[in-house]
C-alpha cells in the first residue's frame, strides 16, 4: 500500500485536532516581513526551461527504497559460548565499531558501538586509536567479551606492539586489561597462508632447539652418544633427548609435539629430532641409542616397515646419516634409558605460554585458560626462546626444571667472596654509625637505629630492589597461593581426625532423626527418633534411600547424620 499522497486528492479525511498545528503567539502582534530572496538568473532560467518527470526508473528506485526501509538489519543475541567477530575503523576525529556473529556464513549484528575523540585523543598514533577503540568497545560490551571469544579483524599488528617488551605508558595499562579477556587478533585477509604454514611447519619435524654454535674443535673428530625415547598418550605425544660428548658433558631436551602420532611414530620423531640437533652442532660421529626395538631393527634391516608411514620414517632416517663420518644405531633395555624416559613425560609449564603466544590456542579448561591470558602479556618470544619481561633491566630467559637443577648446581659451587666483602662492610658502617649516636647520646641506641640506616640508604639500590620485588611478583603470589592450600590441608587434617565416619550397608535398619523428619509428635515428650526404616540404596554423593517396614521406598534421601542404626 502507497502511504504517500501526491496530491490533495489523494489524502484521507483527517480530524483537524492532528493535522491543523497552532502557534502559541500574542495575535497583537504584527508579522515581519522577511526580505525577498533572489536567485541567481542562470538557475532561474534552467528552473523555467526544465520540467520534473516521474519516471519507471524513479518508481523502481522508490520502491527498493521502501522495500530497504522495510528490512533494516536488526541487533540478534549471541549464544552461550559463541565466538564473536569484531570490526573496527577509525577516523581522524572518531570510531566506530560493530560486534558480529556468524552463522551459516551469514553475519548478524550483536551491537554498534562509537565514539568522537576528544582533543588531546585526536593527537594518538593510529595505532593507539585503534587499540583505545577496542579498549572503550570492550569496556562497552564487557559482558560479551567476558563470555565470549573474540577475534578482531585487522590488519594493524596490535598484538605484536601490545606484546613489546619495551611497551610503557597507556599502551602497557591496555595491554594488561584486555588480557583479561579471549581475545585473539585474525586478518582481513584470507589465512589459506597461515595453514598451509601450520602444515609445513608439521610435516617438516625440522626442530630449531639450538641457535647458537656451540664450541665443538677439541672433539669434533670423536664419537658422541645419543640417548632417545618418544611416547603418546591421550594428553599429547612428547620426547626425550639426552646427547653425550666425549668428555661426559650431557645436553638434555624434553620436546613437545603439537601434531598426533602413534608410539612408535613418537619414537621415531624423537630420534630424528636428535640426529638434527647433532647435525647444526657440526658432530661428524655418531651413536645412537633406542629403546625400541621396532626402530633399530627396521633400520638395520632386521624387521621390514609394513605401514606406510613407518615406511616414510625409515626414509627420512636412512637420509640423515649421510651426513654423518659415522654413524650407528643400537637397541638398549628400558631400565638403561630411565633419564630419558623421564624428560619425555616431564610437563613443561612454558608449554601453555607458548601455545597461546604463538598460535592463539587456550586449554579447555576455564580457569587455567584465564590464567594463561593474564600472564601472557608478561612473556615474549624471541629466536624461538621464552623470555620474561622485567621491570628493570634486561629480559629473563625461562627454563625447565631440568635446566633448573642445573644452575642451583652451578651457583651452589661457586664462591661469591666480593658479595660477602661488601656484606661486611655494609654492615661495618652500619655498627660505626650506631657506636657514634650511642656514645654521643648514651641511652636509646634502638631508637638511633633508623637515622643510622637513612644515612646509608641508596636511592639507586633502592630502586633496582623494588624492581627486583615487582619481576618476582607472580612466583610470590604462587608461593602465597601454596601455603593458602597448604595451611586448608592441615586444617582440614586435623579436623579430620576428630571426625567419626558413620556409613551403613544396603539391608540394614535404622532410625531416623524427628526434628528433621517430624514424622511423629514434636516436643519436649515427643520422640527424638522415629522409625526403623531399611536401606535399600546408596546414591553416589552419600544420601541413603530408604524403604519402610511395607516395603514402600521414602520420596527422598537421608543423610548419615540424620540417621542412627537400629537394633532389633
Amino acid at each position: 500500500m502507497d502511504v504517500f499522497a501526491w496530491c490533495e486528492n489523494d489524502m484521507t479525511g483527517v480530524s483537524l485536532h492532528i493535522a491543523e498545528h497552532r502557534f502559541n503567539v500574542n495575535p497583537a502582534l504584527k508579522p515581519i516581513v522577511q526580505k525577498r530572496r533572489g536567485m541567481a538568473p542562470d538557475r532561474a532560467k534552467w528552473l523555467c526551461e526544465e520540467s520534473f518527470v516521474w519516471t519507471s526508473e524513479a518508481e523502481t528506485a522508490f520502491q527498493e527504497m521502501k522495500k530497504l526501509l522495510k528490512t533494516l538489519p536488526t541487533l540478534t543475541a549471541p549464544i552461550d559460548g559463541e565466538t564473536l567477530y569484531l570490526y573496527i575503523s577509525v577516523a581522524n576525529e572518531a570510531f566506530g565499531s560493530v560486534l558480529v556473529a556468524e552463522r551459516d556464513k551469514i553475519q548478524k549484528h550483536v551491537y554498534f558501538v562509537s565514539k568522537a575523540l576528544t582533543e588531546s585523543e585526536i593527537n594518538y598514533a593510529p595505532i593507539e586509536k585503534f587499540v583505545y577503540a577496542l579498549i572503550l568497545t570492550s569496556r562497552r560490551l564487557r559482558r560479551y567479551f567476558q563470555g565470549h571469544p573474540v577475534h578482531v579483524l585487522t590488519n594493524m599488528s596490535v598484538k605484536q606492539v601490545l606484546t613489546k617488551p619495551e611497551i610503557s605508558g597507556r599502551l602497557a595499562l591496555w595491554a594488561v586489561e584486555l588480557g583479561a579477556y579471549q581475545i585473539s587478533y585474525l586478518p582481513r585477509n584470507a589465512v589459506k597462508g597461515q595453514v598451509l604454514a601450520d602444515y609445513l611447519a608439521k610435516m617438516t619435524g625440522e626442530l630449531e632447539v639450538i641457535n647458537e654454535r656451540t664450541e665443538l674443535n677439541s672433539v669434533v673428530g670423536e664419537t658422541w652418544d645419543l640417548f632417545t625415547d618418544g611416547a603418546s598418550c591421550a594428553e599429547g605425544a612428547g620426547a626425550g633427548l639426552v646427547l653425550a660428548s666425549p668428555s661426559g658433558e650431557e645436553h638434555t631436551y624434553a620436546l613437545r609435539f603439537n601434531f598426533d602420532v602413534t608410539n612408535n611414530e613418537a619414537k621415531y620423531e624423537a630420534l630424528l629430532a636428535g640426529l638434527n640437533i647433532a647435525r647444526k652442532m657440526d658432530i661428524t660421529k655418531l651413536r645412537a641409542f633406542t629403546d625400541s626395538q621396532l626402530v633399530a631393527n627396521q633400520f638395520n634391516g632386521s624387521f621390514e616397515a609394513h605401514d606406510s608411514s613407518m615406511q616414510k620414517y625409515l626414509q627420512l632416517l636412512k637420509e640423515l646419516p649421510v651426513r654423518f663420518e659415522h654413524f650407528e644405531i643400537a637397541q638398549v633395555p628400558r631400565s638403561q634409558n630411565k633419564k630419558v624416559d623421564a624428560l619425555k613425560e616431564q610437563p613443561n609449564w612454558m608449554e601453555p605460554i607458548l601455545q597461546y603466544i604463538r598460535n592463539d590456542i587456550l586449554s579447555s579448561d576455564k580457569r587455567e585458560a584465564s590464567l594463561v591470558r593474564e600472564r601472557a602479556p608478561m612473556y615474549i618470544i624471541q629466536n624461538d626462546i621464552l623470555y620474561r619481561k622485567s621491570y628493570c633491566g634486561p629480559m629473563m630467559q625461562c627454563v625447565g626444571s631440568i635446566e633448573v637443577e642445573m644452575i642451583i648446581d652451578e651457583v651452589h659451587n661457586v664462591a661469591h667472596p666480593q658479595a660477602n666483602g661488601l656484606c661486611e662492610v655494609t654492615n661495618r658502617d652500619i655498627v660505626s654509625g650506631i657506636k657514634k649516636r650511642f656514645f654521643e647520646k648514651r641511652t636509646g641506641w634502638v631508637d638511633e637505629l633508623p637515622n643510622v640506616l637513612v644515612a646509608n640508604f641508596e636511592e639507586e639500590a633502592n630502586d633496582d630492589a623494588l624492581g627486583e620485588n615487582l619481576n618476582f611478583i607472580e612466583e610470590r603470589r604462587l608461593m602465597a597461593a601454596i601455603r593458602e592450600a597448604n595451611n586448608k590441608q592441615q586444617i582440614a587434617k586435623y579436623y579430620n581426625k576428630r571426625v567419626c565416619a558413620l556409613s551403613f550397608d544396603i539391608g540394614e535398619w535404622v532410625l531416623r532423626n524427628n526434628d528433621a523428619s517430624r514424622a511423629e509428635k514434636l516436643g519436649k515428650l515427643g520422640p527424638n527418633w522415629e522409625g526403623h526404616y531399611q536401606v535399600v540404596a546408596i546414591n553416589a554423593a552419600g544420601p541413603y534411600k530408604l524403604a519402610d517396614v511395607e516395603g514402600r521406598t521414602l520420596p527422598s534421601a537421608w543423610h548419615a547424620a540424620l540417621l542412627k542404626r537400629y537394633y532389633a
